[in-house]
């Protein structure tokens, strides 16, 4: 059967390991047939996962990477630090870097101290500014008020690496 019946439409000489044809419903804007192990080919459509965003068009399916904001947070408390947060560290002691982390994953922290600021990593983990590393489970300690890391994740190497960013001698009017 070919053609349109009751707004289904059906595939011919469309099979699945040469042994099963494929009908579907009609299609809309973005939708894919999608197939599967089963031999059931579904119409879906791409999901967005973080960061990401799908917009369906006719005859389209548009992806693109949002802007990720990060947020930023006064902590005087010692204690663990979560994923994609910036801190200004209003209270000296030991700050624990994220477990379950992925590439490329982001923490920044500020001492607003004045020093005795530790930042120490979880288990295995490296922390590596330029080219000196700590060891695994080591610790960064800040000296004075301003100190900041920005903190990118490898998997591979499981190292916490001092990336680029802010600096001193800034001069204000």
């Amino acid at each position: 059967m070919s053609g349109f019946d009751n707004d289904v439409c059906y595939f011919n000489n469309i099979s699945i390991g040469q042994t099963q044809p494929v009908s579907a419903q009609m299609i809309l804007d973005g939708q894919l047939l999608i197939g599967d192990t089963a031999g059931n080919p579904q119409i879906s459509t791409i999901t967005a996962g973080a960061g990401i965003v799908v917009v369906n068009g006719a005859g389209s399916i548009t992806i693109s990477a949002t802007a990720m904001t990060m947020a930023w947070l006064d902590l005087g408390v010692p204690g663990a630090l979560a994923l994609s947060t910036g801190y200004f560290i209003t209270g000296a002691g030991a700050y624990t870097l994220p477990v379950g982390v992925a590439n490329g994953d982001t923490v920044e922290i500020v001492d607003e101290v004045g020093g005795g600021v530790i930042v120490t990593a979880p288990g295995a983990q490296i922390i590596q500014i330029q080219n000196v590393a700590s060891s695994a489970g080591g610790t960064a300690t800040s000296t004075l008020k301003g100190d900041a890391l920005r903190l990118k994740f490898r998997l591979a190497d499981v190292t916490w690496y001092q990336c680029p960013g802010a600096g001193g001698n800034w001069n204000l009017a």
